[in-house]
């Protein structure tokens, strides 16, 4: 991997992600030549193939070309929209992604794809829309997200980024960020940029010869790989004096994210074979030319793994060397090594990892270590951002012991992906690597890598980043009497819980209701559209889908909220009388119903008793330490309260159990919150 960023920032980093963008990242242009050739009618299968065949080759334009066929020419097929929406995002189409994952997940017809809930947040946090991110986190951690999974653990992860970049959206360390211009950033990508000296910048780029930005490709094009350039600042403004020298820029490799070592006169790169597998190289200037590239003796280049993003300093009179690698024993995906030059060995020592205060689950990329201020600098997509890889720092006057790290702020970061800082004191200049909204760009507003600079007179610090108060998007109240403001109504499939019973008690919880019934979607759309066509059978399928989803899932989330306000009266040791009723659909006799609606009552009670790993428990059982308790008044209304316009025909199934009035028959309600004196 040769270090692009993206919005997805997840796994397979190491496989040439679905989320890094790989050089993709700046390759996403390849292959629509194909397009004049195949003009002739395909079919949603054909145009999905051939999108595989482009995403394959890292042509996102053309995947995303192809993708947009099938899912036009078939539009009620998911099949065709989820690689559709994976391609937008790997080309950081963060405005288009986050409309086709909310059209995915949002679709009534929907078994799988879960994730798309995942990705949608993803995108609103890359558009810095955290308040909608943030919700969008916890619902997919709380009832989509396969329990355990990297998946769910970012998305709690995130969700309290979202909180924290919300409380720190003005925070900022500098005035003013700048592109470069023009006369060295292009349309494609251009990310890394190095100084040599005072005047000359090295900096990588994917570079095409074209007269226009046009899309297609042709053989010669598809063949390029992103090469190091120069350029020198000369009366004012940055002049491109191209490629450097071939025997660098191997033809076939990416070669990439160099470091200037001056010490030494070495020029420290990375040498990447394909997106995944890059290997750290050197060579050396004797003031007339660069030597034969060797790639660094002893362990830094691991077999099989990525090594790559080097960066070379002296500290402490030590030559060390700081990189990013998936190698085994990290604490991530890739993670930030170091190792430092032995004389007697003639090599580096083995890596060492710089540890869990700088790595995470996720990953840590294009270190700097700026000797002046005794920070390590890199990029993350895991500690608290404002979206994507955020710029932090770490205070480390001793690798073995390094500080928390600190976000940069606000103008150095932005809600898309931001990387590959590098500060210059002496010429009172630092860069960065952005594709934020406002840079050259192909096509979408956030598609391409720009080197972007600003002047600094101080030090760039910041304080250790605080801990996120999970609790900001929790409305607060003072008394229980406000609790009444937010009572749930929670619902239930017919004659559940334990059918066909004439019990009052039941050992299910309610949670375990609202799964059972949120997995009976497909059966409610399928009975109550059955032998309807046109206007009406597209109503219907509205109906049911607003249903569940206002209705069902929205009632679990009004439940969460409740549960997290009446707990702040219970820890402050105010006792509680809650008031539950509950109703049934009048499909059964009223006896029967009246012992249903006492199961879903005691449902509820059940539930509560496990609710957040048991800490609501003390306060039902009377053990709580600070003496508040809760008491319940359960009050089964049968079906007497029905809606008369609901079926109670037991061989009209479609509208005494498929129906939305049927469905809403079928509920408990918390009525009311008293204090109990």
């Amino acid at each position: 991997m040769i270090g692009y960023k993206t919005s997805s920032g997840i796994k397979h980093y190491s496989k040439g992600l679905p989320c890094y963008h790989r050089i993709a990242l700046v390759l996403s242009i390849l292959l629509l030549s194909f397009v004049s050739a195949t003009s002739w009618a395909q079919s949603p299968q054909q145009w999905k193939k051939h999108g595989d065949a482009a995403a394959k080759e890292g042509d996102l334009n053309g995947a995303i070309y192809y993708y947009q066929k099938a899912a036009d020419s078939d539009s009620s097929n998911l099949e065709y929209w989820m690689p559709y929406a994976n391609a937008l995002r790997r080309n950081h189409d963060y405005l288009n992604a986050a409309s086709a994952y909310q059209l995915i997940f949002e679709n009534p017809f929907r078994t799988k794809y879960e994730e798309s809930l995942y990705w949608w947040a993803m995108m609103l946090q890359n558009l810095g829309n955290y308040e909608e991110a943030a919700h969008n986190f916890k619902n997919y951690s709380n009832y989509h997200a396969e329990k355990g999974s990297f998946l769910q653990l970012n998305s709690d992860q995130q969700f309290k980024s979202c909180i924290w970049a919300m409380k720190h959206e003005t925070d900022s360390l500098i005035k003013e960020i700048r592109n470069l211009g023009s006369d060295l950033n292009s349309n494609y990508t251009e990310f890394g940029g190095t100084l040599l000296n005072d005047s000359t910048l090295v900096y990588s780029s994917l570079q095409y010869d074209r007269e226009d930005s046009s899309l297609v490709l042709t053989e010669k094009d598809k063949a390029n790989r992103v090469m190091l350039y120069s350029a020198v600042w000369r009366d004012s403004i940055w002049v491109d004096l191209g490629n450097l020298d071939s025997s660098i820029n191997e033809r076939g490799v990416h070669t990439a994210n160099a470091c200037w070592f001056e010490e030494k006169q070495w020029l420290i790169y990375s040498s990447c074979s394909d997106y995944s597998h890059c290997k750290i190289k050197y060579s050396e200037w004797d003031g007339q030319s660069w030597s034969e590239p060797e790639e660094l003796a002893g362990s830094i280049n691991l077999e099989g793994f990525n090594n790559t993003q080097p960066f070379l300093c002296t500290i402490k009179g030590k030559t060390t060397l700081f990189f990013a690698s998936n190698r085994p024993q990290g604490k991530g995906q890739l993670d930030i090594w170091y190792a430092q030059y032995n004389k007697r060995l003639k090599g580096f020592t083995y890596p060492r990892n710089m540890g869990k205060k700088v790595n995470s689950p996720g990953n840590e990329i294009t270190p700097y270590f700026l000797s002046d201020s005794n920070r390590l600098f890199f990029s993350s997509d895991w500690h608290y951002g404002y979206g994507g890889f955020d710029v932090f720092s770490s205070e480390a006057y001793s690798l073995r012991s390094v500080k928390a790290p600190a976000n940069a702020g606000q103008v150095i970061n932005s809600p898309a992906n931001d990387l590959y800082f590098r500060s210059y004191p002496s010429n009172s200049v630092a860069f960065v690597t952005s594709n934020r909204e406002g840079g050259f760009k192909l096509k979408n507003q956030t598609c391409c890598n720009d080197i972007y600079y600003f002047e600094h007179e101080a030090p760039i610090l910041a304080d250790t980043v605080d801990e996120v108060d999970s609790t900001l998007l929790i409305p607060k109240i003072e008394t229980v009497a406000e609790l009444n403001n937010y009572l749930p109504v929670l619902y239930f499939h017919n004659d559940q819980p334990n059918p066909r019973s004439l019990a009052t008690t039941t050992s299910k919880t309610y949670h375990e209701c609202f799964e059972e019934y949120l997995g009976l979607k497909k059966r409610y759309l399928k009975e109550y559209t059955r032998n309807k066509t046109g206007n009406d059978r597209d109503s219907s399928i509205k109906r049911i889908d607003h249903f569940f989803k206002k209705k069902v899932e929205g009632g679990i989330e009004e439940f969460d909220l409740f549960m997290d306000l009446l707990y702040g009266q219970l820890q402050k040791g105010q006792s509680v009388v809650i008031t539950i009723k509950g109703y049934a659909s009048p499909l059964a006799a009223s006896d029967y119903n009246i012992h249903l609606t006492k199961r879903r009552i005691e449902s509820l009670v059940n539930y509560l008793y496990v609710y957040k790993e048991g800490e609501i428990a003390p306060y039902i059982d009377g053990t709580a330490k600070n003496g508040a308790k809760i008491e319940f008044v359960k009050i089964p209304f049968g079906d007497s309260k029905a809606a008369r316009t609901t079926s109670d025909d037991l061989k009209d199934k479609i509208n005494s159990v498929y129906s939305p009035d049927a469905m809403e028959e079928r509920r408990i309600e918390i009525l009311h919150v008293d204090l109990k004196e």
